[in-house]
């Protein structure tokens, strides 16, 4: 309904990595997609020295929101999890976006001095979320443990462990049908 959101329903949920096209039902006037990147890799801990890797940095949570004119597709993208590092450049969270609403950018990766990465961000959000659980995503349907968006764990020190992958990103869409 203009002017607001009425009966709202999900339509769309999807764990990264992955890509694709959204195309909302033909009775939706508005949608709500809740987005989240996914987690940066975390560094390997040092092979002669108690140093530990630093944690990934956690992916962005953000909620957008849009009204839509019929028909509406757009392309969609959801971010991987950044890979953990033994040596080699950081690797990052993915992205996940909906072309032209919403993009939330993926977690930095740790490093291999105790570094934590940084955070994604999610630019342009109507509201970034903290803190997400499958069950208040989905109305129930998912497991709570599971863990999305979140870095890398920090690796203990000597001897040396390769990084840990962070964890990889989601979409889930509401649409207004009233």
């Amino acid at each position: 309904s203009a002017g607001g959101i009425g009966a709202v329903i999900t339509t769309f949920a999807k764990e990264g990595p992955g890509s694709g096209t959204y195309t909302a039902g033909g009775n939706a006037s508005n949608i709500v997609a809740y987005m989240a990147s996914g987690g940066g890799g975390s560094g390997a801990s040092g092979a002669h020295n108690p140093e530990s890797g630093g944690k990934g940095g956690d992916g962005a949570l953000g909620v957008y929101s849009a009204e839509i004119s019929q028909p509406y597709s757009k392309a969609y993208a959801i971010g991987a999890g950044g890979q953990g590092r033994n040596v080699g450049p950081d690797i990052t969270g993915g992205s996940t976006s909906i072309t032209d609403l919403g993009t939330v950018t993926g977690g930095n990766a740790g490093s291999g001095s105790l570094s934590t990465g940084n955070i994604g961000a999610a630019p342009g959000a109507d509201n970034s979320v903290t803190d997400i659980t499958a069950a208040m995503m989905a109305g129930g349907d998912y497991s709570a443990n599971l863990a999305w968006a979140t870095g890398g764990p920090q690796q203990p020190g000597s001897p040396a462990k390769q990084g840990q992958s962070g964890s990889p990103g989601f979409l889930f869409v509401y649409e207004d049908v009233s």
